[in-house]
């Protein structure tokens, strides 16, 4: 059950941060954001904190994760498994 929770949840960040990455870098391919409210609202400009956090990290920057919130520091470290800095694995928000 915890898995599926966890999977729930890392699909959610996924999901935010490819919208910011997609946002920046236009690319308006995903078929999934017709049917996901979270995503249609984060690309229509809600979350701007998140997306700014996303796109300082697409710029080169390393914020201290350490200042940051929990769900902030997560979406720093999706963005950089997105991007290749990390390594992908089914802990990577606990590393």
């Amino acid at each position: 059950m915890r898995r599926l929770v966890l999977r729930k949840q890392i699909a959610a960040q996924l999901g935010l941060a490819l919208v910011a990455l997609f946002v920046l870098l236009p690319i308006w391919g995903m078929a999934r954001l017709a049917f996901d409210e979270a995503l249609k609202g984060f690309a229509r400009g809600a979350r701007e904190e998140i997306r700014q956090l996303v796109h300082r990290v697409l710029d080169g920057d390393e914020p201290e994760l350490a200042s940051l919130s929990k769900e902030e520091a997560d979406y720093v470290k999706t963005t950089k498994v997105l991007l290749g800095h990390s390594l992908y694995s089914d802990s990577w928000l606990e590393l």
